[in-house]
């Protein structure tokens, strides 16, 4: 039987279950001894396969916006993906049901590339500013995630998932998209990224990923404020990049800014234990910056400019670097 007719012989069964959801239809073909596959969306996903919108049909679902309601239950690396980005930028309304993301509008088609994985006709709307989002209704979604992890006060409390390894890369990209950053140090002339966090539990935790998962990471872990800090220099910047983009396919899932530049950070040129030839050792800079007799930070950071030294123009590259008035005391 092929895809359509398949199709035909489905939408008879779909109108007398009264089925409006792709969880409708696991739980009435499971318990009915129809021969229609329980899986539609894998037996003909490359021969006819369209999307669970179209194989339900709108005008039997009962509803104007459709979504795959158990994307999360899949595990794929573009599952991850969207997940580790909803981990940083998303947000789940625990009393309608809805499931949203925001990002800026620059980058509109990557919340484009969510609804079509995850089989949705929902609209992209703006949200604030220069802010477009998505929010898609959905009880399953909502369990699904409650199940994974998530808890009504995610900025501060959420925790890392429970991530199998080899998703673990996509995921983290997914993350980083959200709520890292790489930025062009001009007077370094090089590439050095951070990951920001409110909740302790889940940054300490990646923390420690990657230093397990990546060979020679030497990444600072600070607290700044009410917030948490992972700070990469220019090394650990290459390899992390390197581990986030190791399971790229076609259709993988990414910001294309962010890629471009870890692109340009090149790729690992010093061990983590030559550091030293790159920069002084933090307590050598101690010193030197005392020498000069320089008293606040704007100033260190013009004197920088003007001289070329070895010591990095912004000092959170030194994992013991608290703060400006510690460092000049």
């Amino acid at each position: 039987m092929n895809y359509n007719e398949c199709k035909i012989k489905a939408r008879k069964f779909i109108i007398e279950y009264n089925i409006k959801s792709a969880n409708d239809w696991f739980k009435s073909v499971s318990k009915s001894d129809i021969s229609l596959p329980y899986h539609p969306e894998r037996k003909f996903k490359n021969n006819g396969w369209i999307s669970w919108y179209d194989w339900l049909s709108k005008d039997n679902m009962g509803r104007s916006y459709f979504v795959n309601d158990n994307f999360f239950k899949i595990k794929s690396n573009n599952m991850y993906y969207i997940l580790g980005f909803f981990y940083a930028d998303g947000y789940l309304n625990f009393k309608n049901d809805t499931f949203s993301i925001t990002q800026n509008k620059k980058d509109n088609y990557l919340l484009e590339s969510f609804l079509k994985e995850m089989e949705s006709n929902y609209k992209i709307r703006k949200h604030y500013s220069n802010n477009v989002q998505f929010s898609i209704k959905s009880s399953v979604i909502k369990s699904d995630l409650i199940n994974i992890g998530v808890c009504e006060n995610k900025t501060f409390d959420i925790q890392f998932p429970d991530v199998d390894i080899k998703y673990m890369p996509s995921f983290i990209r997914g993350f980083f998209d959200g709520d890292g950053c790489i930025t062009y140090q001009k007077n370094e002339k090089c590439y050095v990224s951070s990951i920001v966090c409110a909740s302790e539990l889940f940054l300490k935790k990646l923390y420690y990923i990657l230093k397990f998962v990546i060979v020679d990471f030497n990444g600072g872990y600070k607290k700044y404020g009410k917030y948490y800090y992972i700070n990469m220099g220019v090394n650990d910047t290459r390899r992390f990049g390197k581990y986030i983009y190791s399971d790229l396919e076609e259709n993988s899932l990414y910001i294309k800014r962010k890629y471009d530049k870890f692109v340009l950070a090149g790729d690992v040129k010093l061990s983590t234990n030559d550091v030293s030839s790159l920069f002084m050792n933090y307590e050598d800079a101690k010193l030197y910056i005392k020498s000069l007799g320089i008293k606040r930070y704007r100033k260190w950071r013009e004197y920088k400019k003007e001289n070329n030294i070895n010591i990095p123009s912004n000092l959170d590259f030194y994992d013991d670097y608290l703060n400006w008035r510690d460092f000049i005391n």
